[in-house]
This record gives structure tokens, C-alpha cells and sequence, in this order.
């Protein structure tokens, strides 16, 4: 088990730039990445989310929810009670989900 890293007066800055990028909430309608205005915790493995999109002016509610637990925390919450999941099985089942989405490039140019 690793131990938290000490926490120093940059971290909290280079955390948010670290995970600014990591989710996006993408509109329904145009792709476009929604802007999230706010959201109100439900439970702690639930939230609800306020968004509008940029790219077509649309305004929704999304919801968010914690379904498993591939990695535990190093603090965790009494309250919270999540189906354990293999770490190594969620990502090869993530990575094979994410490449069946994907267009097959053809290797082979047809020339002829």
C-alpha cells in the first residue's frame, strides 16, 4: 500500500490542471463539450448536473453515478459501499469497448 503524498502549496493547482481535461460531458444534440453550471450531490455515489452546451445553446440535466470500485480509496467513506471490480479486467473490457466504437482502418489500399 503506497501513502499519500505530502501535500505542499502547489499541489491543489497542479491537481486541477492535472484533471481539468479528464471528463467531458458532451451534448446530446451537437457533441460539442457541455459547460457543467451546477450540480448538487444526491448520495455520495449520485449527483445531478445542471449543463448548457456552447456549441447550440442546448440546457439539460445529466446524472452521474459511482457504479463499481476497480481500486480502493486511501480514505474511505463508511457510506459509501461499491461493488468491487478487477482493475485489469475493467480496462482490457474499457479498452475493447472503446476500440469496437472506432472505425477499422483498412491496412491494405486497394490500388487496383
Amino acid at each position: 500500500m503506497t501513502t499519500p503524498m505530502p501535500a505542499d502549496e502547489h499541489q491543489p493547482a497542479m491537481q486541477a490542471n492535472r484533471y481539468a481535461h479528464g471528463i467531458a460531458l458532451t451534448c446530446p444534440h451537437c457533441d460539442v463539450r457541455a459547460i457543467i453550471r451546477t450540480s448538487r450531490k444526491v448520495v455520495e455515489t449520485y449527483r445531478e448536473a445542471w449543463a448548457i452546451c456552447p456549441g447550440c445553446g442546448f440546457k439539460g440535466k445529466a446524472h452521474v453515478s459511482w457504479d463499481c470500485e476497480a481500486s480502493p480509496s486511501l480514505m474511505p467513506n463508511p457510506k459509501v459501499s461499491l461493488p468491487k471490480l478487477d482493475y485489469r479486467e475493467a480496462v482490457e473490457q474499457f479498452t475493447a469497448e472503446e476500440l469496437a466504437r472506432r472505425p477499422q482502418m483498412d491496412m491494405f489500399v486497394n490500388t487496383g
